[in-house]
């Protein structure tokens, strides 16, 4: 007798669910969790070496240049790497690309995002808290700053593909195998700590990023459950929207 198709509830319907957890060989969704996970720190680091040492021949001494250079080139190298390891298996992908509710469905969890992060900053302002952005925004804020446009594109479109490639293809599919659950807790957990910046130098640091927590947090927590009931299309939409505007918003209040 066939195996059923795993299909999350929606077995013995005509409605097939968009995430399989067999959609992905168990290897590739490793390889595309370890790869995405370590891969960008590992190029960087890389990268940031060569650029630095070419910069000292040049005498050119610019922070912010060294800085957005070594994310370009980082993420694009990610990118193409995590799009290699997926090979054939990203035609798996493409259903969701091809139906319109996957995009609506993006856009609304993204005001479900929107919305949390104005109801959780009201709280704390409420509740006499005072909280900046963390380490993470603020460099990508001083980086819109003076790179407004190249920051759109890779901060805005080409990292959350990656991330969508590392966190939701990868990381949720390959913990999606044990259980639901399971899938959307670790998913959610890794997807905030890789935005938190552990400075146990300023307790006052340390203490903003935790407050800073719940908001990658709940926004890991959407994006899987948009990959999950509405395939890639669905959670990239999300993703790409939530941090274009992100980009755009901050440059408006310059």
């Amino acid at each position: 007798m066939e195996k059923p198709r795993f299909t999350n509830g929606y077995r013995n319907s005509n409605i097939e669910h968009p995430i399989d957890v067999d959609m992905f060989p168990i290897k590739k969704q490793i390889a595309l969790f370890t790869i995405g996970w370590f891969g960008l720190n590992v190029l960087a680091t890389l990268i940031q070496f060569i650029l630095v040492g070419a910069n000292k021949v040049i005498g050119n001494s610019d922070t912010y240049n060294l800085s957005i250079l070594t994310n370009t080139i980082g993420y694009i190298a990610l990118c193409v790497i995590l799009v290699l390891v997926a090979n054939k298996d990203l035609v798996k992908l493409t259903p969701s690309f091809k139906k319109v509710m996957p995009y609506i469905a993006g856009l609304i969890c993204f005001g479900a995002i929107f919305a949390f992060n104005v109801l959780y900053g009201n709280l704390i302002n409420l509740l006499g808290i005072k909280a900046t952005s963390n380490a993470n925004q603020e460099a990508l804020d001083n980086a819109a700053a003076k790179y407004t446009m190249t920051s759109i594109v890779l901060f805005g479109i080409i990292a959350p593909i990656c991330e969508e490639l590392t966190y939701r293809v990868g990381l949720f599919s390959l913990c999606k195998r044990r259980s639901n659950v399971f899938a959307y807790i670790v998913s959610t957990l890794i997807f905030a700590f890789i935005h938190f910046n552990l400075d146990l130098s300023s307790t006052k640091a340390f203490i903003n990023e935790l407050l800073n927590l719940p908001y990658y947090m709940f926004a890991g927590f959407i994006f899987a459950l948009t990959y999950d009931k509405f395939g890639l299309a669905g959670s990239l939409t999300a993703h790409i929207v939530n941090n274009v505007l992100s980009f755009t918003v901050f440059t408006q209040f310059l």
